[in-house]
């Protein structure tokens, strides 16, 4: 058979790859610009709670000797330190919900539901549950596929809410039983 003549049974020669789909946007843990998709919130979101409760846990161990000392200073370090964490975990909360709002072509502004209640409820399942945008959008290419420990992160962080509902639970329950 010649280069010219047709041949039903062959592979095809031309590149099939949509253009544009294998694109990704940058992995940037605390930025307002791009995008996250739903895994990496929560991985991010679980990450923040672990780094902040063993961070914190460290510096209070670190600070009792000196903190036992008078309890005047203590509930000023105490109260630093708790003001400290919140305005960290408020940013970075911000900054994911943002990106996350953005991965869904909306804008970042609506994170500001937050702070109206049963609202902040309806938003917080929003940015658990509904799917990104496909491809690139007016916010950014698409997010990066997810990685091993987002994965594990991500997962985590609904089985250790689950675990507390179920805890909060049944220890009562067990509790009064055995008295």
């Amino acid at each position: 058979m010649t280069k010219g003549d047709f041949d039903p049974y062959t592979a095809p020669e031309s590149d099939l790859a949509v253009a544009g789909n294998d694109a990704f946007g940058d992995v940037r843990v605390l930025s307002f610009s791009g995008r996250i998709g739903r895994l990496r919130y929560l991985a991010y979101s679980m990450g923040l709670m672990i780094l902040l409760s063993g961070g914190g846990g460290i510096v209070a161990a670190a600070l009792a000797p000196v903190v036992n000392q008078s309890a005047e200073f203590s509930s000023a370090i105490a109260f630093i330190f708790m003001v400290v964490i919140y305005i960290v975990a408020i940013v970075a909360t911000f900054t994911f919900s943002v990106r996350r709002l953005n991965d869904m072509d909306l804008s970042g502004w609506m994170s500001l539901l937050f702070f109206v209640p049963v609202a902040n409820f309806i938003l917080t399942i929003v940015l658990w549950a509904a799917p990104g945008t496909k491809g690139e959008n007016r916010f950014g290419l698409q997010p990066p596929p997810n990685s091993g420990i987002v994965t594990l992160l991500g997962l985590a962080m609904p089985i250790m809410m689950l675990l507390g509902i179920a805890s909060a639970v049944l220890i009562p329950y067990l509790h009064q039983n055995s008295l």
